[in-house]
């Protein structure tokens, strides 16, 4: 019974996407590399799902637009186009965030206390205190810088000294002012090209039955 369900299934074509889903999965356990990679596949997945789902919810509730969608190609492109006008921002927004986060956390690893004695507190004024003491603020800085149109972004969007340990974390970990131009469009790239699962979990709740499509196909003879 079990083999003939999963022939059947193979024949409709509805194991392939879980198969692929499994095979990437299981590359980013193996391989380390890219283990980030799946991350944010894995993230635009289910964002892209998340975000689409309302739209599943309307067409099931609302059958006279359903049938409108099926109907209407400008009707059915428009909801898809709704559904990634929420995606890609929300997507932009969340991969910088985590990209700010995480570039905070590898900063604060890499410094190393300089006085690593028991019951010992930091200097207040030096970049170890500062990130020990301020890293939220240091994630939304950088995170702000990265959101922010490059001709509208303001040097500093917290106090001088989280701004200036910023500024020494940014120069370390790339080597000059971040994000330039270049950074920041192939940031707005990445997030279109993780907003793609969302359109695609659109244009599913969007396509019409086959057995309605079939039904809309001429007669021949």
């Amino acid at each position: 019974m079990l083999a003939s369900r999963t022939m059947e299934c193979l024949r409709k074509r509805k194991a392939i996407p879980v198969l692929s889903f499994v095979v990437v999965v299981a590359l980013g356990i193996v391989f380390e590399p890219l283990r980030s990679s799946v991350f944010l596949l894995l993230l635009a997945i289910v964002m892209g799902w998340l975000i689409s789902l309302p739209l599943w919810f309307i067409l099931r509730s609302k059958p006279s637009l359903r049938t409108s969608a099926y109907a209407n190609r400008r009707i059915r492109w428009t909801m898809i186009g709704m559904v990634s006008l929420f995606v890609v921002p929300t997507l932009f927004v969340l991969y910088t965030y985590l990209g700010s986060y995480a570039t905070v956390v590898f900063y604060s690893v890499a410094i190393v206390d300089p006085a690593p004695i028991e019951n010992y507190a930091p200097q207040s004024t030096s970049p170890y205190g500062i990130v020990q003491r301020h890293g939220n603020l240091m994630t939304r800085e950088l995170w702000l810088r990265q959101v922010a149109f490059p001709p509208l972004r303001n040097d500093c969007y917290s106090s001088d000294e989280v701004c200036g340990v910023v500024d020494d974390m940014t120069q370390v970990a790339y080597g000059h002012p971040y994000p330039s131009w270049s950074e920041y469009l192939m940031t707005i790239g990445i997030s279109l090209v993780l907003s793609f699962p969302g359109t695609l979990f659109a244009w599913f709740h969007t396509r019409p039955p086959k057995d309605e499509s079939r039904a809309k196909q001429p007669m021949r003879g």
